[in-house]
Parts: structure tokens; C-alpha cells; sequence
């Protein structure tokens, strides 16, 4: 299956929904102008949440990206790169792109992150 097919059956993963969105009605119609009006508040979610998902995989030098609000693309410095569909997704992609097991609680990486955060503060 191509990329763009494989997108078109694509649903949302639970980690992209907003926890004030209301579910569809209960015979599963999809109200077109509801979805409308929530598409600029869960696109800018969704940039939040890859942002900050950006932030913990640059310890690992891994870079993600949102691809049109319905997928990420990560990639390595090596130039590979992983379409994902959903944040549940990035990190087993992440772990086969490094080639080891990431532990967000390894005392390494944690110090990783707070070097990173302070440099930040820094500028």
C-alpha cells in the first residue's frame, strides 16, 4: 500500500485527541462542520505535542516532524526516515532507528535533557 492510501484509512490515535473534543454521535455519523471547527485547536495540539516530543528525541539526535496534521516523519542523522502515524508509534521507530532500547528514565538521558534545557535558558 502507498503512503497516501494508507493515510486515507488512517483513524485517530487516543493520544491525539483533545480531552474537551466530543465524540461523535453514537451511530457513528461524523458531523463535517464539527471537525471544521476543531481543526485549528487540535492542529495546534498536535504541533505542541510533536514539539515537545522534538525536544526528548534530539538527546537521541532523531528529529520529528508533523506531515500535514495526519502523520510524522522522523529522521536520523544519518538520513533515515519513518512515516508514523501517532505519538504511540514514534518511539518503537525511534528505538529501530538507534538501534537500542531508549529509556526515558536512564539517569544519562535525564541529564541529556536538563544540559539541553539549560543551554536553552541560557540564550
Amino acid at each position: 500500500m502507498c503512503v497516501l492510501c494508507n493515510q486515507l484509512w488512517i483513524e485517530d490515535h487516543w493520544s491525539e485527541v483533545a480531552s474537551e473534543e466530543q465524540p461523535d454521535a453514537v451511530d457513528g455519523v461524523i458531523a463535517l462542520e464539527v471537525h471544521v471547527q476543531r481543526r485549528g485547536q487540535r492542529l495546534r495540539d498536535r504541533g505542541e505535542r510533536a514539539r515537545l516530543v522534538g525536544v526528548v528525541l534530539g538527546a537521541y539526535a532523531i528529529t520529528l516532524q508533523d506531515w500535514e496534521g495526519s502523520s510524522y516523519i522522523l529522521r536520523d542523522p544519518k538520513g533515515n526516515s519513518a512515516v508514523v502515524h501517532d505519538l504511540a508509534t514514534v518511539w518503537e521507530e525511534a528505538e529501530k532507528m538507534t538501534g537500542r532500547t531508549l529509556d526515558p528514565l536512564d539517569p544519562d538521558f535525564l541529564a541529556s535533557l536538563a544540559e539541553r534545557a539549560a543551554m536553552r535558558s541560557n540564550r
